[in-house]
């Protein structure tokens, strides 16, 4: 983190050797755009932290970007975080959805998913592999059944045709072999259709039953 002679960060970044990365921007022959010359004329300290992982550094520089707005970062400023996937535990039928704030409501969240299209594509194989909603439906039983149900990629809990008991063990299975795991999504495929309340056992889905994973990569549940 570059700061000026006031102390306020003016660029903040990453990079594995820090040394060579310093280096670049003070070469008497680097060749740098306008912008990175008047940056670099500006810097009277140098601020580090150091993280376990290029992952810790990519979301910290994410999160330190946005709080501090240093002028000389164009980019990662706007007010968009990377995606979490919330699991609505507190409905009688819990639903996944794309969030892009942790918050401490009661549910569990499950991320941050970096890049962005895997939260998105975890979001899409949980109905068809385990049946969960990820829709905005009322849930009342008083609906007409959508297609996903009638495509054995939903219980339809807005239709009436599952119960809390059945949805649940669906959520589940659902939350420990993939919320939990996304990882475990390269190794699924879809297995044929199977009768009308009854759920697969994990082994059909084309994953061994895991140890219980630990819950280290989620937030958001209170104690």
């Amino acid at each position: 983190m570059y700061k000026n002679a006031a102390g306020e960060p003016i660029y903040i970044g990453k990079a594995k050797s820090l040394r060579q990365r310093v280096r670049s921007y003070f070469q008497p022959a680097a060749q740098h755009p306008p912008r990175i010359v008047r940056m670099v004329a500006e810097v009277a300290d140098l601020e580090l932290i150091v993280v376990g992982s290029e992952m810790e550094a990519l979301i910290l520089e994410s999160n330190l970007i946005k709080r501090e707005r240093p002028r000389y970062n164009v980019v990662l400023r706007d007010d968009k975080h990377f995606p979490y996937l919330k699991l609505s535990v507190r409905d009688d039928y819990p639903r996944v959805s794309l969030v892009r704030r942790a918050r401490l409501d009661g549910n569990p969240h499950f991320g941050p998913f970096i890049p962005a299209s895997v939260a998105h594509r975890t979001l899409k194989m949980i109905p068809r592999f385990f049946q969960v909603a990820t829709c905005t439906e009322v849930f009342d039983g008083k609906r007409r059944p959508c297609l996903y149900y009638h495509l054995d990629q939903c219980l339809a809990p807005c239709a009436g045709k599952t119960t809390p008991e059945e949805y649940g063990r669906a959520v589940e299975t659902a939350e420990e072999l993939v919320l939990r795991r996304p990882e475990d999504l390269a190794g699924l495929r879809r297995p044929p259709p199977w009768p009308r309340g009854r759920l697969p056992s994990p082994v059909l889905r084309g994953a061994s039953s895991p140890a219980r994973p630990s819950p280290a990569s989620c937030a958001g549940r209170r104690p």
